[in-house]
């Protein structure tokens, strides 16, 4: 089995806005909302596109340091979270 951290998309924004996991380790995106959505670098050196309702995405996080995401659709005050890899 895959072993990943799930963090959650949800109408409240992402389940956990701050995670922390160690290098080598991924990060799944979950969709829970009926609206599109999506896990986007700030800077877009990575990105899920466009994450239908149910749909996932996969990243593993190899380099240490802080990644900042958002997603391009909703408010981006509320869709915003940190990736920080020890």
């Amino acid at each position: 089995l895959e072993a990943y951290t799930l963090v959650e998309i949800t109408d409240q924004g992402y389940s956990s806005p701050t995670t922390t996991i160690a290098s080598g380790t991924a990060v799944r995106f979950l969709n829970t909302t009926n609206e599109n959505h999506s896990a986007t670098e700030w800077d877009r050196v990575w990105g899920s596109g466009t994450m239908g309702p149910g749909d996932h995405y996969t990243r593993y996080f190899n380099e240490t340091g802080t990644w900042h995401y958002y997603s391009t659709y909703g408010d981006r005050n509320i869709f915003e979270g940190a990736v920080i890899v020890e």
